[in-house]
């Protein structure tokens, strides 16, 4: 069941993300940042896991425009539950839609990692 790297592309947004989650975690060699990671099936856009046990420690979803539709919010949620209830695992959600030039994406990534009990 090993995770696997995706083909999709890759939104500005989440490149934006996943350079400052790995920025963030450079001096915590516990953690390490993975992209675009599938699990089950499902894909994970950030993919934070433990280096000393190899877990999935967080899912963090970077969510755009598309998000918003309501058949997208209903899958959504069925899929974060699942990731709770078959793996353990935590999933985080950024809103992107009114991030403007990534302005205020190192704030967010340091607000994620604290929710999740990360140190920095």
């Amino acid at each position: 069941m090993a995770p696997k790297f995706s083909s999709t592309k890759v939104s500005y947004s989440e490149k934006l993300f996943v350079k400052s989650f790995r920025n963030a975690l450079q001096n915590n060699s516990r953690y390490q940042v993975l992209h675009q990671w599938f699990l089950d099936g499902l894909e994970c856009d950030v993919v934070i896991m433990d280096s000393s046990t190899g877990a999935i420690v967080a899912n963090i979803e970077i969510d755009g425009i598309h998000h918003s539709e309501p058949r997208k919010q209903h899958m959504m949620k069925l899929r974060d539950e699942y990731f709770i209830e078959h793996h353990g695992i935590r999933v985080e959600r950024v809103d992107v839609m009114g991030m403007k030039n990534g302005e205020w994406v190192d704030k967010e990534v340091y607000r994620v990692l604290k929710k999740l009990g990360i140190d920095v």
